[in-house]
């Protein structure tokens, strides 16, 4: 037995499906816009470096070190009563967007460093990440002498988390190293670590998708009883 094309259903079946893969959607990658060094005499951060990086939900902005001065603080060792003193500082600003249908989730700020205490050295990092409307999240870390050379990372603690349906941030990070008598650190990387979600459908449309797919099936199965 040959069956016609029944058009009327076939469209219905084309609505249904469209709407259950609406509703459960993949999450994509971000748009990154408006990017500012608010310290452009320093510019440890190089903006002409970041890159993002999406695997599966997660997406990681890597923000850029100058890859000529680096972004790091050097003092030499000296006896009392000189203390030679360095330091770096930089900020950075950038908009997160998300994709169309995608929400942002969470934020994360990871970074690494490299750090070298002599037996009167302190070396000491401080920085933030600040959310627009989202508050602000420092951290900070002191390195006392004899240290060595010490390879370590840093991070906000909590995460930030946003509010269902948030799409798009405005991020600010800064950073302040600081090395005193015998001692250096250095920033070998920082980046941005956003986590996103497909932005769900009311529960009225998800339901008319099944629903009509479901008249769908049964009248193919009716037809071909």
């Amino acid at each position: 037995m040959i069956f016609k094309p029944n058009t009327g259903k076939q469209m219905l079946l084309s609505i249904a499906a469209a709407a259950l893969f609406a509703a459960s959607g993949a999450a994509s990658a971000l748009t990154i816009s408006n990017v500012s060094d608010s310290d452009g005499s320093s510019a440890y951060f190089d903006i002409t470096l970041n890159t993002a990086t999406t695997v599966g939900d997660i997406t990681t902005i890597d923000l850029g070190i100058d890859a000529v001065n680096g972004f790091k603080a050097e003092a030499p060792a000296a006896g009392p009563p000189a203390l030679p003193f360095d330091s770096a500082f930089d900020t950075v600003q950038l908009t997160i967007t998300a994709d169309p249908g995608t929400q942002l989730v969470s934020l994360d700020f990871i970074e690494s460093l490299m750090v070298t205490t002599g037996a009167t050295g302190y070396a000491q990092i401080n920085g933030s990440v600040a959310v627009a409307g989202g508050g602000t999240k420092g951290f900070n870390a002191l390195y006392l002498p004899n240290t060595g050379a010490t390879f370590d990372t840093a991070s906000i603690s909590p995460d930030f988390v946003f509010a269902p349906g948030t799409t798009e941030i405005v991020v600010t990070v800064s950073n302040s190293l600081f090395a005193i008598n015998d001692a250096s650190i250095e920033k070998t990387s920082a980046s941005l670590v956003v986590e996103t979600a497909p932005i769900p459908l009311p529960i009225p449309l998800a339901l008319l998708g099944s629903g009509l797919l479901g008249f769908v099936l049964v009248g193919r199965r009716n037809r071909q009883a």
